[in-house]
C-alpha cells in the first residue's frame, strides 16, 4: 500500500511540474511574450509619441511594430551601427507587436526577426511618471539596444502578457485527465493486474 502512495505522489508532482512548465512558457527561466497596447489618451484618433532608439551594436538594426497575428507588418527604421535615433510618431490606436530585425543575406533588406511576443527575447520596464510615462525594452539574445523606450504626452500604453496557446491548455488539461482516469484504475476492486 505504501508503493502505491509513494508513486501517486510521484505521478502528482510530475503532472504539477508538467503544466507549471506549459504556463511558464517550456522553460522556467524564459522571459514570456508580450504585446503593446498603444493608447489614444486625448481621444484625438491617433496616439503620438517620442522613440528613442540606441543602437550599440556594430550592425544596423531596423525596428518597427506589427499586428499581432502579423497579416501587417511596418517597413521598419533602420537603425546604423553604433549610432542613435529620436523620432515622434503617430500611430493608431490598438495592439501590436514590436520587432527588430537584421540583414543576414548581405543585401541590406532586414530578413531575420524578433519579436516582443516571442518568449525569451525581451523584457520591458515601465515608468508611469506624470505626465509622460514611457516603455523600455530590452532585448535578449546578443541584440545590443542601450536604449529603445517610447514615451507618451497625452496618450499612453499597455502591456498584454501574450495568451497561453489553447493547445498548451488541452495539453494539460489531458494530462491531468489522465491521472485521474489511472488512479481510479488502481481503486476498481477486482481488477485483474
Amino acid at each position: 500500500m505504501r508503493r502505491r502512495r509513494v508513486k501517486g505522489i510521484w505521478w502528482g508532482l510530475w503532472l504539477g511540474v508538467a503544466f507549471l512548465l506549459l504556463v511558464s512558457g517550456v522553460r522556467a527561466s524564459t522571459l514570456p511574450g508580450f504585446y503593446v497596447e498603444f493608447v489614444d489618451g486625448d481621444n484625438n484618433g491617433t496616439v503620438s509619441f517620442t522613440a528613442v532608439f540606441a543602437n550599440a551594436d556594430s550592425r544596423t538594426y531596423w525596428v518597427g511594430i506589427a499586428s499581432t497575428d502579423h497579416s501587417w507588418v511596418s517597413s521598419g527604421l533602420a537603425i546604423s551601427a553604433n549610432s542613435s535615433v529620436t523620432r515622434s510618431f503617430d500611430l493608431s490606436p490598438g495592439t501590436y507587436d514590436i520587432y527588430v530585425a537584421w540583414d543576414t543575406s548581405g543585401d541590406s533588406n532586414p530578413d531575420t526577426y524578433v519579436w516582443t511576443s516571442q518568449p525569451g527575447m525581451a523584457a520591458y520596464t515601465v515608468n508611469e511618471s506624470d505626465p509622460s510615462p514611457s516603455l523600455s525594452i530590452a532585448w535578449q539574445k546578443g541584440i545590443d539596444f542601450s536604449q529603445f523606450q517610447f514615451s507618451f504626452s497625452g496618450d499612453g500604453f499597455r502591456v498584454h502578457a501574450v495568451p497561453l496557446p489553447a493547445a498548451a491548455g488541452l495539453l494539460s488539461l489531458g494530462l491531468f485527465g489522465v491521472g485521474v482516469v489511472r488512479r481510479r484504475s488502481r481503486r476498481t476492486p477486482g481488477k485483474v493486474r
